[in-house]
């Protein structure tokens, strides 16, 4: 197509800063007659650009180093000028071709470029008419070649799309399981998350006040401590720690599990550990239980084992192991009610109690649950329990022991069901009052059910072997701890009932 005289004499004018107010309402008047005048336009006003750089006398190398330095200044990106977009196409004229993208580079430059110009406000107006030609052109789609699709064309940081950003979808690999004091900055196109609601693949968090806890769909349990950002993959088993503190509990069918960082993976290996990202992408790892491995590089010697109490950090002299470092204690559990213990391993705190823990009803092969049955319950002196001595496991046949004196308690059940293959269930429960007595016993959990159970839960009562018929159960020496370890089998659920004293001991 020719171009007419005058609307060529404007289109030099313009990049000789020289344009006048006629020659721009001439441009417009162009642009109206036919929307691929503005490629045109845009493309020619390539090419008018290229060959005043010639004659200011700049080679190429000079040409690139001025656009790398509008890049460092924040403006926008010309890395794609740096492609065969100045060759000819095969079996056309030498006249250059480029993209949609090249163009919004472009025409970025070239607005900043005629707001500090000497035409001043003149080179400002046809500044703002190239960007103008560019976003049109993206919006009717003619910047794309034959047989591109039709979204090849939008610029870089420009969606395709106006109006609000769409929620990420994707499929859900984690869960918000519980949060204190949060503040979250919406991320990504997404809502501000709440308790319970799913986390996708391609989803971003980021934290800015208080603690969260998200749970993956692995079972692998993690606290988050503001300010933090997390985004999620395709991965059911890791995440991606941008910023920020994170502390991960991570259970035997989560192992495995994996924290991204700037600067290394680190992989669990059945453990209990925190991983921090500061300003500066150094990467601290503490190991509290267990074994990770923190993965610098794709050969053998890039992997760093480190053992249970061992902290390090990565940055860019390697992964360096150091001793105590008091910004690397984190957070390990949850604010709460004092009715609410600490958790680790598989075992898992239920809020609310379920309608019912019966046999084949509640089941999980991964995970045992908590729940509190009933706050200051009155415990009859002579009340028969398997055990409140931390000195040995605890055998529900054979211990026996009773409450001397009528004493207030707080209630809670342990329930495990596996499914049909049986499984395992490792884990501690850690109160921060004095552990009473636990029963095992199906026996006893019956006797006790009349001072302790939930009036709303179905106990499966009937069920015989309703206990734990393993020892799998020690009280911790200072007296408030449980450590778990038990097996369960598909034919019945485990029960565990634990009295734990009162806060005021007042019923």
């Amino acid at each position: 197509m020719k171009i007419p005289d005058h609307i060529q004499q404007a289109i030099q004018a313009y990049y000789a800063e020289r344009v006048t107010d006629d020659e721009v309402a001439a441009l417009e008047a162009w642009f109206r007659e036919d929307e691929a005048n503005l490629r045109i336009f845009a493309e020619h006003g390539m090419v008018e650009w290229h060959l005043l750089c010639e004659q200011e006398k700049a080679d190429a190398a000079a040409i690139l180093t001025i656009l790398r330095e509008a890049e460092e200044k924040a403006e926008p990106d010309f890395s794609l000028l740096q492609n065969s977009s100045f060759q000819a196409s095969p079996g056309k004229s030498a006249k250059p071709r480029i993209t949609a993208r090249e163009l919004w580079s472009l025409a970025g430059y070239l607005a900043a470029k005629g707001m500090r110009s000497k035409a001043g406000v003149i080179g400002s107006i046809a500044a703002i008419l190239l960007l103008g030609a560019v976003l049109m052109l993206v919006i009717l789609g003619q910047g794309r070649e034959s047989g591109t699709p039709e979204t090849a064309g939008n610029p870089p940081n420009l969606p395709s799309q106006v109006g609000p950003a769409s929620p990420v979808s994707g499929p859900t690999v984690a869960t918000l399981t519980a949060q204190h004091d949060t503040l979250w900055q919406a991320a990504s196109g997404t809502a501000i998350p709440g308790v319970g609601d799913g986390l996708v693949a391609g989803q971003r968090l980021v934290l800015t006040e208080g603690l969260a806890e998200v749970t993956t769909a692995r079972g692998a349990s993690v606290i988050l401590e503001a300010p933090c950002e997390v985004a999620f993959s395709e991965s059911d088993n890791a995440l991606r720690l941008v910023s920020g503190r994170l502390y991960a509990v991570v259970p035997g069918p989560a192992s495995g599990f994996e924290v991204q960082t700037p600067a290394a993976q680190i992989v669990d290996i059945g453990t209990e550990f925190g991983v921090s990202v500061d300003a500066a992408g150094t990467v601290g790892v503490r190991v509290f239980t267990g074994l990770v491995e923190v993965s610098t590089g794709p050969k053998p010697s890039d992997k760093h084992p480190l053992l249970e109490g061992e902290l390090a950090r990565v940055h860019s002299r390697g992964v360096e192991k150091i001793e105590y470092d008091a910004t690397l204690d984190f957070q390990t559990s949850m604010p709460s009610r004092e009715i609410t213990p600490r958790l680790t391993g598989q075992v898992r705190w239920l809020s609310a109690p379920p309608p019912s823990i019966e046999h084949s009803v509640f089941t999980d092969p991964y995970n045992a649950y908590l729940f509190l049955e009933k706050e200051k319950a009155l415990i009859p002196a002579g009340t028969e329990i398997n055990s409140s001595d931390p000195s040995k496991p605890i055998r529900a046949d054979k211990d026996r022991a009773v409450v001397e004196e009528e004493t207030v308690v707080d209630a809670y059940i342990l329930h495990f069901d596996p499914d049909e293959n049986g499984s395992s269930a490792r884990g501690t429960i850690v109160f921060d009052r004095p552990i009473i007595g636990v029963i095992t016993n199906h026996i006893l959990l019956k006797e006790s059910d009349q001072h302790c159970a939930h009036p709303q839960v179905n106990y499966g009562v009937t069920h015989p072997t309703r206990g734990l018929e393993q020892p799998g159960v020690r009280i911790g020496p200072d007296g408030r701890s449980l450590m778990i370890d038990i097996e369960g089998f598909a034919r019945q659920s485990d029960h565990l009932r634990i009295l734990v004293a009162a806060k005021d001991g007042q019923p």
